[in-house]
């Protein structure tokens, strides 16, 4: 059963907990991939649903305390919080980047990305060559507008949304979109 966590995250009180719960819930991916954990709220949310399948694993990528723009995440932390709502055998905190998981061709052995890593224009043509369905936080014009896109003149989202056919599953700011070039 689903339950919002009740941690730090742009996503809290804004139902895409709940989106990135059903669709897992929905797929049953057996491997997903995560990267931008902070907190574990979306980790959390992922999790209940491979429990309540019953089976899989998310890999749950940070730089942690390494993290050059990092927001206080904490390894031990979020440790603490799986076990706090019980999902902590669902899954496997690791540290690495994004662009190097990419081109490690580990890629090719999950049915399931999130990424959560300051996303802008920058990152869509690098994860529409990803296989796996590919959830990632933003995609709207709202969240192009946010105050660190435009202070760092960051390449907007929304305008690549035709290009790259993904599909924005909770429009709430921030919001959740799909790159999702093979159905599971």
């Amino acid at each position: 059963m689903y339950k919002e966590p009740s941690l730090q995250s742009s996503y809290f009180g804004t139902g895409i907990g709940r989106t990135l719960y059903d669709y897992v819930l929905k797929h049953k991916p057996k491997v997903i991939a995560e990267f931008g954990v902070l907190n574990g709220y979306s980790t959390v949310c992922m999790a209940q649903a491979l429990k309540e399948v019953g089976s899989g694993t998310i890999l749950a990528y940070d730089l942690w305390e390494d993290a050059p723009f990092g927001h206080g995440q904490n390894l031990k932390a979020v440790e603490e919080t799986l076990e706090q709502y019980g999902v902590s055998e669902f899954v496997e905190l690791k540290r690495g980047d994004f662009l190097t998981w990419f081109k490690e061709h580990e890629r090719h052995s999950v049915d399931l990305l999130h990424v959560d890593i300051n996303n802008d224009g920058d990152l869509l043509p690098i994860i529409y060559q990803i296989e796996c369905p590919v959830l990632f936080e933003g995609g709207t014009e709202t969240r192009d507008e946010c105050w660190w896109m435009n202070k760092f003149s960051k390449p907007k989202i929304f305008p690549l949304k035709n290009k790259y056919g993904y599909e924005i599953l909770n429009d709430t700011y921030p919001s959740l979109s799909i790159v999702n070039k093979k159905k599971i």
